[in-house]
């Protein structure tokens, strides 16, 4: 079977389930070829160039061993296919970013690689200070940058390393290669450390308990004029007159 070399087409596929599959809204029959923007069963679906080979190869290993894939191999909001390099965090533990030479795609461009700083195991494999890894999480306080995609990822993780959407699953595509899109500047959050946002959040609690002491939300929720960065706070507002209540026979 030949394999187009260019990445920049769509997806094509050639059907060999016998009972024909449904994709694009329609059934099409054994034999026919169709271009298919969604994961592939490898029982339905023969891949007729590379960007299908690429995902079809992806869906087959890691379905298997991650589970929790993205609905579909299509990103909206890149205009293009995002195969994460890694897996969702499990458990709260970052997942680990390190590649074996047998697991790199010679396809795609070269993987971040870091000098490592200090003594440490990786995959169970121990490796001295000095060592060079391929790591396509995000860079570890112990790695020092060597090669131009690596010293792009750590630029970019000094910029965003607190970016609440920095994207957990690192900043590897196993489509295209690094991935590192543009994040919006986070806006300046509000600190119960200045004095002035110390009364503005007085204010949004005295208005919530009100003058008798009442209440005028309920307690999994936050009225409309409230900073949802004080959602704790409110939290603790409701459970004292909560609990005030209780005591009393007042209602909150």
């Amino acid at each position: 079977m030949s394999i187009a070399t260019t990445d920049r087409e769509r997806p094509r596929y050639r059907v060999v389930k016998a009972e024909g599959v449904y994709a694009n809204g329609q059934v099409y029959p054994k034999g026919a070829e169709i271009q298919f923007d969604g994961w592939p069963r490898q029982s339905d679906l023969e891949p007729l160039n590379l960007p299908a080979q690429r995902i079809a190869r992806y869906h087959r290993k890691r379905h298997a061993a991650w589970g929790g894939l993205p609905p579909t191999p299509w990103s909206a909001a890149d205009k293009d296919f995002w195969l994460p390099g890694l897996p969702l965090q499990i458990a709260g533990c970052e997942p680990a970013g390190f590649v074996r030479d047998d697991q790199v795609d010679p396809s795609l461009p070269a993987m971040p690689e870091y000098e490592l700083t200090l003594l440490r195991w990786i995959a169970k494999q121990q490796f001295q200070a000095g060592e060079r890894v391929r790591w396509i999480g995000w860079p570890e306080d112990d790695m020092t940058a060597v090669n131009e995609p690596a010293r792009q990822v750590a630029a970019y993780f000094a910029e965003h390393r607190d970016h609440p959407n920095l994207e957990v699953r690192g900043p590897w595509c196993r489509f295209r290669g690094l991935r590192l899109p543009k994040l919006e500047p986070r806006k300046p959050s509000r600190s119960p450390q200045s004095g002035e946002n110390i009364g503005a959040i007085a204010s949004e609690i005295a208005r919530a308990t009100g003058a008798g002491g009442g209440l005028s939300f309920g307690k999994d929720q936050l009225p409309p004029y409230a900073d949802p960065r004080h959602r704790h706070l409110f939290k603790d507002v409701v459970s004292t007159h909560a609990n005030r209540a209780a005591r009393t026979g007042v209602k909150p």
